[in-house]
């Protein structure tokens, strides 16, 4: 499975949590069969890294990253690389892409 877009749920949120399962203090996430598997974390980023959701001041949002790429555990293996298209214009949110392997 592949579920993407803006889930208003940044990494560490109660959201965010039901969908990769919680985090443990020594080992991280544990991907098991029914959670999904962040793709930006897949590709070896930093789960707290990457801006999707630049800072709004005046609505007192700081910098998020709140659009997402997940797959079902089985798929993890094949993200090859995730980047969030920085530089594009045209919404409040930064396009996310990820490449995954068929």
């Amino acid at each position: 499975m592949v579920l993407m877009g803006d889930f208003n749920a940044p990494p560490g949120s109660p959201a965010y949590e039901a969908l990769v399962g919680p985090k443990d203090d020594h080992y991280g996430r544990l991907a098991t069969r029914h959670r999904l598997v962040d793709t930006w974390v897949a590709a070896g980023h930093d789960e707290a890294e990457g801006v999707t959701c630049p800072a709004q001041p005046a609505r007192g949002h700081p910098p998020l990253r709140i659009d997402l790429g997940l797959v079902s555990a089985e798929l993890a293996p094949r993200i090859k690389s995730s980047w969030i298209d920085a530089a594009a214009e045209g919404s409040d949110h930064q396009p996310y892409w990820f490449d995954l392997d068929w």
